[in-house]
């Protein structure tokens, strides 16, 4: 039997950070034309715009096609709170000569947000497929609304944007031939356990000359803010009609960041966007649009300098960067120039707004600036070129600031509106304002406050932060409104910081809630000693389920689906205020079965989630 170690080597499994995010509802019409089944594509885009007409009242309602406008009729939902089907039939209710029945069935009743799901709807008499108009209803605020009336086969198109549950049912009116039937209702719950993301990304050069590259880069970021690592990222070009694969793909690092080269070899303006497949745990999403002209030009030059000559300042002292835009010698005039800072010399960021050249035979141009804390500061200028002139980036100029760094404390809460003694963690982050360095070994105290005005020790002891991070366990013993926020003290090298006030709201005691436990992984199937996060998501199993937060999940493994299992962890992860929990690190070639248990607390019950398989190549 594989012991922990071996299994898993030096890539113990250790907590990772995640996080999630509403909705509306439809109506689509389709018209059976001599056919047993038509299918109807629901495509997910960013934004809900629709055209043509209306449905009186329906204002979150338009669809495309030669709708006619509509009007509201009031009716009863076939099942106003039912529950979710993947595929649903109900059979007419007079039986007799031209008896009809009608199905609608969805591909898939959990999409994530920004997924396309397809309806298919079938009308048949016994066995036989029939012609018919057949209409797919929704509700709104409780009134049904028929928006279409079109004898042609009918797709239309929705934007999901938020996670959210829909509701759909079909109806054949009948006619002279066959009676009236309705199927069951068809719920869609959209990203029930994803996390939404988003890519932010940049050209380093927008003019470039043919068959010269230029690089992409940009940050895969969850809700929260964090970047995703070990994902892949596609980059897709404007076609005229669509963005289609430019065949360039990379896989973020750690931090969530990416790079993607590519150059093309005719003249032109190019459009591109950086892509996110999306997986079970994290939504699609793709950058804004990034253009790129390619042309035939002229090189520049770009120079840099600094007052003091010396580099030297002391922190909050302005300084002077300035330089020269030129090229065979002469100033390039009226040309937008970027400043840029780096901690390493590696990751570059914007310094400033970009400064225009003077408007003549130099090229002249400047920034003022200061910088808040203690460290070297490294800038460069860029000029991203035009039509007319190549790109051309400055050499590094170093800034010596000395004197106490600025910084910024964050606070977050696992449950803001806890029962009597139920446990809470306050988690705290401290780092340094300018860079964003996380800070280790700086004490953080935890403040307490009825009224926002007096404030006293929450905890008895500060705790020092490692790697940024810092966190405060307990519980409140008595009902009530209370404030907490953290504080760090000033030192030779820091200077003091406060988070943001939280507010807790605490209620008397109740019976215990039952939990479910959710678990997957992603990727499904990794090669060996490739990163895997195994994660999911803790809830209540009330009828409106809400997450768990601050629970402690371990995870076991076991080499069969009926063994002994293990512990995969030696320490938990921590349940987020969104009831995720999540593992990361790397298995060796084979297959494990891996599970994921909650021990309860005093107001929750535990909970174990399903076997998971996990197929090693």
């Amino acid at each position: 039997m594989l012991t922990i170690n071996e299994l898993f080597g030096r890539y113990i499994m250790k907590a990772v950070k995640l996080i999630s995010p509403l909705v509306a509802l439809l109506l689509i019409t389709v018209f059976f034309a001599g056919c047993a089944t038509i299918t109807l594509a629901t495509s997910a885009t960013t934004n809900s715009t629709l055209n043509s007409a209306v449905a009186t009242n329906a204002t979150n309602s338009m669809l495309n096609g030669n709708a006619t406008t509509g009007s509201a009729t009031p009716s009863a939902s076939p099942s106003a709170n039912a529950t979710t089907l993947a595929s649903s039939t109900q059979k007419a209710t007079t039986v007799g000569a031209g008896t009809t029945e009608t199905t609608l069935s969805v591909n898939n009743s959990t999409p994530a947000v920004g997924q396309s799901v397809t309806f298919t709807a079938t009308l048949i008499s016994g066995t036989t497929p029939i012609s018919g108009l057949v209409t797919i209803y929704h509700y709104l605020n409780g009134v049904r609304y028929n928006d279409i009336t079109n004898p042609t086969t009918f797709t239309f198109a929705q934007s999901w944007t938020s996670p959210g549950t829909r509701s759909y049912y079909a109806t054949f009116a009948g006619n002279s031939s066959y009676l009236t039937s309705t199927s069951r209702v068809v719920t869609v719950n959209v990203g029930a356990t994803q996390n939404r993301t988003q890519i932010t990304a940049s050209v380093n050069t927008p003019t470039v000359t043919t068959t010269e590259p230029f690089n992409i880069t940009g940050n895969l970021t969850n809700s929260s803010g964090a970047g995703i690592p070990y994902q892949t990222i596609q980059l897709d070009r404007w076609n005229g009609a669509a963005y289609v694969s430019t065949g360039v793909t990379n896989t973020t690092d750690v931090n969530g960041s990416f790079t993607l080269t590519y150059s093309e070899s005719a003249v032109g303006t190019y459009k591109y966007e950086a892509s996110f497949a999306g997986f079970a745990s994290y939504s699609a999403s793709n950058s804004a649009s990034i253009t790129v002209t390619v042309g035939n030009r002229a090189s520049s030059q770009l120079l840099l300098g600094v007052t003091p000559p010396s580099g030297k300042v002391a922190s909050g002292q302005q300084f002077t960067l300035y330089g020269a835009l030129t090229s065979g010698g002469t100033g390039i005039r009226n040309a937008p120039v970027n400043l840029q800072y780096s901690l390493d010399q590696k990751t570059w960021s914007p310094a400033s707004a970009p400064t225009t050249t003077a408007n003549n035979t130099t090229g002249a141009y400047a920034f003022y600036g200061s910088v808040a804390g203690k460290g070297l500061y490294y800038f460069r200028s860029v000029y991203g070129g035009n039509v007319t002139y190549l790109g051309s980036t400055s050499s590094i100029t170093t800034i010596n600031c000395t004197g106490p760094q600025a910084t910024t404390l964050y606070i977050s809460v696992s449950n803001t509106t806890p029962t009597v003694n139920q446990p809470l963690l306050f988690q705290g982050w401290l780092q340094t304002t300018t860079t964003k360095t996380p800070l280790s070994g700086e004490p953080v105290w935890l403040q307490a406050s009825t009224d926002q005005k007096t404030w006293e020790l929450g905890s008895a002891l500060a705790a020092n932060t490692h790697n940024g991070s810092c966190s405060f366990a307990g519980a409140i013993g008595s009902t009530g409104t209370y404030y907490f926020r953290l504080y760090h003290n000033a030192t030779d090298d820091y200077l003091a910081s406060y988070s943001s006030i939280v507010k807790i709201t605490v209620t008397s005691s109740s019976a215990k809630l039952g939990t479910q436990l959710s678990i997957g992984a992603s990727p499904a199937n990794p090669a060996a000693g490739q990163a895997v996060i195994i994660s999911g998501i803790l809830k209540s199993t009330e009828s409106i389920p809400v997450p768990v937060a601050g629970g402690n999940v371990y995870l076991y493994w076991s080499s069969a689906p009926g063994g002994t299992y293990y512990l995969a962890s030696s320490s938990p992860s921590i349940t987020t205020a969104n009831g995720v929990y999540a593992f990361s690190g790397s298995l060796p070639s084979g297959t494990y079965y891996f599970k994921a248990t909650f021990s309860g607390t005093s107001h929750y019950l535990a909970a174990s989630s399903a076997p998971l398989k996990i197929a090693v190549q």
